[in-house]
């Protein structure tokens, strides 16, 4: 009897998830408002857990996911477009990066990988510190660096991509249907950041929309303590054995105690909101132009409002890329092409193989806001 049950049980799930999927289809028909970033969770989330999610549509669907590839005529090609990915420091952009150029590479006439770096250390002739009070865009607290000509070079090329001008022409030979390609964006380095990127992202996607062109934004979001160690081991630690221009400005050594000297309190969502990466800021700012609670759940909601997708770090080979690669080609054998490529190992320093609990938890105390962020994207966007 308790087995009949349990199939009638399993029965009527599965029943409630075919009329809920069957809604959301029929929003989609109608409002073009649901994500199949949505569709994929719902399914997931029965496999797993046997649950239907308990609330209904998220309080800010995105678009439904986007297509940068036609093979209407039996050719795949290029349409055009614009995907942008705000790159915060060590959450793995770098593999991102990589993605990038190797599209591009392999496919010159279709794809144009462009990186925007707002290098702060070069603002003041006089000293790699940049130590100003800002005056432009001053709701942004940190330096701004060439903020002006950084976001000329923005709209510049975002509109090239999704008008197909000149500057932007194709080769004869490339499979593209449009005489546009498509703009692979990687923002990292000095500002902007969300505070000011969130209403540009609206503007740019209103443009694509309007002319029919694809656009997707993304970003990544680490687990925070394995960010504090990363981050650590990188701009204090390395960055600094090899002179680089980018480095935090402070010398730590690498133990336990440096560890938890260098870290600055909820640093991913001062990145989210102010800039992509330090490039060379003076650390007196990280005091001034410090994140509270109420700034970081307005950076979320920023981010909720500006990204179809924000993926975690580790779900970055089993999530992120997959679905890049699915909305860029036709082809989904690239995706195992690409992972081959790109698995990598992060060296690790004698001070993390023997943590201290006290240090651990130093550590997630000092990134609540951080934490409370990741949890979000985590619950909202990852299976993981």
């Amino acid at each position: 009897m308790d087995i009949y049950r349990l199939i009638h049980r399993k029965a009527n799930l599965w029943l409630f998830a075919i009329i809920y999927v069957l809604f959301l289809i029929t929003q989609v028909r109608l409002f073009g408002r649901v994500s199949q970033n949505e569709f994929t969770l719902i399914f997931q989330n029965v496999r797993t857990t046997g649950k239907v999610p308990a609330e209904g549509l998220a309080e800010n669907p995105s678009p439904v996911l986007p297509k940068f590839y036609d093979q209407s005529d039996g050719v795949a090609g290029s349409v055009g477009g614009v995907v942008l990915f705000y790159h915060v420091a060590k959450t793995g952009g770098s593999t991102i990066r990589s993605l990038f150029k190797t599209i591009e590479r392999n496919n010159p006439g279709e794809y144009k990988y462009m990186r925007s770096l707002n290098r702060l250390w070069q603002h003041e002739s006089n000293s790699p510190r940049i130590r100003k009070a800002p005056t432009e865009y001053s709701s942004s607290c940190v330096p701004q660096g060439f903020l002006n000509g950084t976001m000329r070079s923005l709209e510049q090329a975002i509109e090239e991509s999704i008008l197909g001008t000149k500057t932007n022409a194709i080769d004869d030979n490339a499979h593209n249907k449009n005489n546009k390609k498509t703009l692979l964006l990687e923002l990292h380095g000095g500002p902007p950041g969300m505070d000011l990127l969130t209403s540009r992202i609206a503007k740019w996607r209103e443009l694509s929309k309007a002319h029919g062109t694809p656009f997707f934004a993304f970003t990544l979001i680490r687990e925070p303590t394995s960010y504090s160690i990363s981050y650590f081991k990188f701009f204090y630690v390395d960055c600094l054995r090899e002179k680089l221009p980018f480095c935090e400005r402070a010398d730590y050594n690498a133990t336990e105690k440096g560890l938890l000297e260098a870290t600055v309190p909820n640093r991913q969502c001062f990145l989210f909101k102010h800039l992509s990466s330090i490039a060379g800021m003076d650390p007196s700012f990280y005091d001034q132009c410090s994140v509270t609670r109420e700034d970081c759940r307005n950076t979320y909601a920023a981010l909720k409002e500006s990204m179809d997708w924000i993926g975690t770090t580790e779900g970055l080979s089993t999530e992120t890329i997959p679905q890049l690669l699915h909305i860029l080609f036709a082809d989904d054998t690239k995706i195992d092409e690409f992972m081959v490529k790109n698995e990598k190992v992060a060296n690790r320093s004698p001070f993390e193989e023997s943590l201290q609990e006290s240090t651990l938890e130093k550590l997630h105390a000092m990134n609540t806001h951080d934490q409370w962020i990741y949890d979000q994207v985590k619950s909202r966007y990852s299976s993981h």
